[in-house]
C-alpha cells in the first residue's frame, strides 16, 4: 500500500550492531506464519525470544499531515486502524525461528479496546509484563481525559487493568516511553 509517496511494508530486516563490525548492513530476514499486514504507528517489545508488535495501520494522505503537524483537528485522523477477525492486533515473531504467530489472550478484552492502535506506546516492566499507553484510534477524547493504561502479561497471555497507575490526565499520542530502573519515564506526544 502507498500513501502520500510513502511504501507502508510488512517485511522484517536485521542489523548486527555487534562490536568490531567493519562494515554493518541491514538485511533483510525471512520470516513464516501468520504475518501483520503493513502498517505504520505500531509498537515492537522484546519479551525473552518474542518480539510483541500490537496496533498500527495504514495512514491516508489527510491522516499523515496531521501527524506532519499540518492539520490540526483529530475527529478525522484515524479511521482505518481496526482489530481483524474479533482479534486484537496482536503478533509475536519468535526470533530463534522468525515465525510469525496471532497469540489467543486472556482476560478483559474490553481493555485492550481502550488503547489507541497508533502512536501508543509500549514499554516492558518487570515480569514480563508490556505496558501500552495513550494513543490514537479516531476518537477525541473529552478535555481532561486521561489516557488509559493496561498491561499484557506476555508469560500468563492476559490483559490487566492498570488504572490505579494514575496517569496524567491529558490525552496524547506520538510519544515515547522507556524504563530506567523502576521510573517509566515519557516524553513528548
Amino acid at each position: 500500500p502507498m500513501c502520500c509517496g510513502n511504501q507502508f511494508y510488512n517485511d522484517t530486516w536485521s542489523l548486527d550492531v555487534s562490536p568490531g563490525q567493519n562494515d554493518p548492513s541491514w538485511m533483510p530476514v525471512n520470516t513464516t506464519g501468520d504475518a501483520p499486514s503493513p502498517r505504520a504507528g505500531h509498537s515492537a517489545v522484546i519479551v525473552g525470544v518474542n518480539m510483541w508488535l500490537f496496533g498500527g495501520g495504514l495512514l491516508s494522505p489527510s491522516q499523515l499531515d496531521l501527524y506532519r503537524g499540518k492539520v490540526r483537528n483529530t475527529r478525522t485522523f484515524v479511521s482505518n486502524l481496526e482489530w481483524e477477525d474479533d482479534l486484537p492486533p496482536l503478533w509475536t515473531l519468535n526470533l530463534d525461528t522468525f515465525v510469525w504467530n496471532r497469540p489467543t489472550i486472556g482476560g478483559d478484552q474490553s481493555l485492550a479496546h481502550n488503547i489507541g492502535l497508533w502512536g501508543h506506546s509500549a514499554t516492558l516492566i518487570d515480569n514480563g509484563i508490556i505496558v501500552y499507553y495513550c494513543g490514537q484510534d479516531g476518537a477525541t477524547p473529552s478535555q481532561g481525559q486521561g489516557c488509559p493504561m493496561i498491561g499484557l502479561d506476555t508469560k500468563n497471555l492476559m490483559w490487566i487493568n492498570m488504572t490505579n497507575y494514575n496517569a496524567p490526565s491529558f490525552w496524547r499520542f506520538g510519544h515515547s516511553m522507556t524504563l530506567v530502573g523502576s521510573q517509566m519515564i515519557m516524553f513528548g506526544g
